[in-house]
């Protein structure tokens, strides 16, 4: 008869196992010792609803940051910069948040409540499922329908930042966005009253806009609208300065893409010692920082030459004056400016 196998050894419990089963014993022990039944604190401790309360709780308080480690709003790339803790400082958060109702379906628990927002009550739902287990016994429950609201502005290209509750963004910050020429974006925020602005610029500011981002409310694009510095001014003025005095280095009756004109009736061997001095420069009288666009009032320039007499041969000196208006457009990338001289009227 062959000899009797061996015993195989048990494996040892791991470190985690044994603080587990540890954990376990002194929790039901302390429940033992305490008279608390299981479903009484499987509903008031560890269930969806206290979940729920701990997350609501969290975003009425403006601790933004501890929502997001209760339901991961997963935006990347700093699309959820005004779900911190900063942006609940300004404005006016959500209040008054009461859970109505807790419903079941399989294992996703739907908790209605309400709040207040810009005076108004709210309406709004968010799903607790089950993620793993607590101390062998409790399920571990997560929010995973973060409550976050859009957030939409209508700006112009003039526009590249913002300032939403003195938080600064731009459109890498938004969920959505579109540009050329004018640009709506939409930010993901939780409920509450935010207030808008243009971030301050050399050219650009703007008055303070709020938008309320709720259940109720539309997520319809609020339009900011730019206003125009005098700073924004006096550079395009420096930069039709600028044009000007090189169209005068000219020794053209009409100098190439310039403003100012000559007229040379008899021909151009009828005319030399041509030269060009700026009387008067424009001055902008409108700029328009929605379609980047501007207009000048009347400036003026005078043209000294010789001209050939007609009967003789002989030179006399001539001068003509001529007037100056001026249209164009400009760019701005933050306090960058680019300055175009509209050149269809030359």
């Amino acid at each position: 008869m062959a000899p009797p196998a061996a015993a195989v050894p048990a494996k040892p419990m791991s470190a985690q196992a044994k603080r587990m089963i540890i954990i376990a014993a002194i929790v039901v022990a302390v429940l033992a010792a305490l008279g608390i039944a299981y479903p009484v604190l499987n509903a008031t401790v560890f269930g969806a609803r206290p979940v729920a309360e701990r997350y609501l709780q969290s975003i009425e308080s403006g601790q933004y940051e501890r929502a997001n480690g209760i339901a991961d709003p997963q935006l990347e790339g700093g699309r959820d910069a005004l779900l911190k803790d900063n942006a609940a400082k300004a404005g006016k958060r959500m209040s008054n948040v009461q859970i109505s109702a807790t419903r079941s379906n399989g294992n996703v628990e739907t908790v209605s409540f309400t709040y207040t927002v810009a005076g108004r009550m709210q309406s709004d739902t968010i799903s607790v499922s089950p993620s793993g287990s607590r101390y062998l016994f409790f399920k571990n429950w997560k929010v995973t329908t973060p409550l976050l609201k859009d957030l939409a502005v209508y700006t112009t290209d003039s526009m590249t930042a913002l300032d939403i509750n003195g938080i600064t963004v731009t459109e890498k910050n938004a969920s959505e966005a579109s540009g050329s020429g004018s640009s709506a974006m939409t930010f993901k925020v939780y409920p509450g009253e935010y207030a808008v602005s243009a971030h301050k610029s050399k050219y650009v500011t703007s008055d303070t806009v709020t938008v309320v981002a709720a259940s109720r409310y539309s997520a319809t694009a609020r339009a900011i609208r730019p206003k125009a510095t005098r700073q924004l001014t006096t550079d395009i003025e420096a930069a039709i300065k600028q044009k000007l005095d090189v169209c005068a280095r000219s020794t053209e009756m009409a100098p190439p893409d310039c403003p100012i004109r000559g007229y040379a009736f008899y021909g151009d061997d009828s005319y030399k010692d041509i030269k060009w001095s700026i009387t008067s420069y424009p001055r902008v009288s409108s700029v328009s920082p929605t379609g980047g666009s501007f207009y000048t009032s009347r400036g003026s320039a005078t043209l000294s030459y010789q001209q050939k007499s007609f009967f003789d041969d002989s030179w006399e000196p001539q001068s003509d004056r001529t007037s100056i208006y001026l249209s164009g457009s400009f760019t701005l990338n933050g306090d960058e400016l680019k300055v175009d001289l509209d050149d269809s009227g030359y």
